[in-house]
């Protein structure tokens, strides 16, 4: 009875080995595809806000922050580009864009736009079981002095 207890912690302490082996691999991975903490500006303090480090932050300059899809037929997919640039002088980030609700879905760069660069955050919206007028939006949270920026659809659903 002793030997198949013995049998068996051995095998748990081994797997368990083998999970932490896995799981550091995994977390270096994860740390090699994270962005640099030099490109992180916080330009508010205790002390206030330092104007000199606000003037360096990116901007999120977009070329139209609404778009009307007009008259769609239920069930119908449309996908928007929305253009901006970085008229800031550092690096913009964009670290989230979240759709107000399960039919709104945003693609967004994964990587930093340069100074003085242009990218396109696409809008798809999924009109399967809405009817109506519908207007959604999608909220982008940033690096920028604004930090979150909101762009906006419409669409005129008919079945």
């Amino acid at each position: 009875m002793s030997k198949y207890l013995f049998l068996f912690v051995t095998i748990v302490v081994l797997a368990a080995c083998g999970d932490n082996a896995q799981k550091q691999e995994s977390e270096a991975q994860e740390e090699k595809e994270l962005l640099s903490t030099d490109l992180v500006n916080v330009p508010h303090t205790a002390k206030g806000v330092d104007t000199v480090a606000m003037n360096e932050l990116p901007t999120m300059d977009f070329a139209d922050t609404v778009y009307d899809f007009g008259i769609m037929s239920a069930g119908e997919q449309a996908v928007h580009d929305f253009e901006f640039t970085n008229n800031g002088n550092t690096p913009l980030i964009i670290a989230h864009a979240k759709g107000s609700c399960g039919c709104t879905v945003a693609d967004y760069p994964s990587k930093p736009t340069e100074p003085g660069g242009k990218a396109v955050i696409k809008v798809m919206f999924d009109s399967e079981g809405k009817t109506g007028y519908q207007e959604k939006s999608v909220v982008i949270t940033t690096n920028t002095a604004k930090n979150l920026h909101t762009l906006s659809i419409k669409a005129e659903v008919k079945e």
